[in-house]
């Protein structure tokens, strides 16, 4: 019932042309966040036509510009009239067909790729230390201690599994020799998956090759502002070696869950001191000129088979006219 009545707001504001008094004098930039492009409960030649209808539609609304293309406009202050980018989180293998789309309606697509789940699926190329951090952050089992090498263990209880991934970073040069012994024993733990969920190295090289802006996601997909200094410090500079050595420079960051309390000043400091000169979340905002570089908005689109109307009313920032008014009446409220 929630989701009715929200999808009634959002497609209202957009009928009233309240997206459009949010960007009145002023040129905005719309950055989108797309998560799949297919859907596994219809045909994927349905999914193909749906999407072929929503890049027609952007290739007429707005000027479609990749993410390097944005961050040279700000960091002249300026933004393109109707400026558009398009982003996909976590590299799943639908971007491979989808891009293909894309291509032919000449929209630039970028990718955000967690460095630790490609590792942990793709055998043709090994990383002990990541995938081990990758297997204890994501094991949900029951709490097992794992003894590996030589008397060692590895707590996998809640409580404890932060505390070991520290220690594993901090101590990876002894433990490297064992760390591919550990990540093997934690996955015989974990039911496997009936099929791959993300992109093979093979397949991004491929993409990037074709033209695809590839940034950083993390390793493991953790909520970056709450775990500690050292885990913080992996996360960005792991992540960013590994797709430099793939792909050449890396100075873009999607905040894995997006949500505002993802980033604090502490993340701000570490992904800049990384090198990294833009970062997104995931809220319904506009981007103008006088944006702050690290931490850019972006309007998010939930999977799913959307109407092709509901998705040009989330596109066109419906979103961000019913979250301003919201605002409004919470100080309307207070003021009281």
């Amino acid at each position: 019932m929630t989701s009715f009545f929200n999808r009634a707001a959002l497609l209202t504001s957009a009928a009233l042309g309240l997206p459009y008094l949010c960007k009145s004098r002023r040129n905005v930039a719309t950055i989108v966040l797309q998560h799949r492009f297919f859907h596994p409960d219809e045909p994927k030649y349905r999914s193909i036509d749906r999407l072929r209808r929503q890049l027609d539609w952007l290739t007429r609304t707005y000027q479609a510009i990749s993410v390097p293309q944005l961050l040279d406009d700000l960091r002249t202050k300026t933004v393109r009239k109707d400026a558009l980018i398009v982003t996909t989180d976590d590299a799943r293998p639908d971007i491979y067909a989808a891009y293909e789309e894309f291509r032919s309606f000449q929209i630039p697509l970028s990718a955000f790729v967690c460095t630790g789940w490609i590792y942990s699926q793709d055998s043709s190329d090994a990383n002990d230390l990541v995938r081990a951090i990758d297997a204890i952050h994501w094991y949900q089992g029951p709490a097992v201690k794992i003894k590996f090498g030589k008397d060692l263990c590895c707590d996998l209880s809640d409580s404890m599994r932060a505390t070991n991934i520290d220690r594993i970073i901090l101590e990876s040069d002894s433990l490297r020799p064992y760390l591919e012994e550990l990540w093997r024993k934690i996955v015989t733990l974990i039911p496997p998956k009936s099929k791959r969920m993300f992109c093979l190295w093979s397949e991004l090289e491929s993409l990037a090759s074709s033209g695809l802006h590839i940034g950083s996601h993390s390793v493991t997909h953790v909520r970056l502002s709450q775990v500690s200094a050292v885990r913080r410090a992996f996360e960005i500079r792991e992540s960013k070696r590994a797709l430099e050595a793939k792909f050449g420079a890396c100075t873009t960051w999607a905040y894995p869950f997006g949500t505002r309390d993802t980033c604090d000043d502490n993340t701000t400091a570490d992904l800049r001191a990384a090198g990294f000169q833009a970062a997104f979340l995931s809220h319904s905002e506009f981007v103008s000129s006088s944006s702050d570089m690290l931490t850019l908005p972006r309007i998010a689109i939930p999977d799913g088979p959307l109407p092709l109307c509901e998705f040009k009313a989330r596109v066109s920032g419906a979103g961000v006219s019913l979250r301003r008014l919201k605002g409004l009446g919470r100080a309307a409220t207070y003021s009281t």
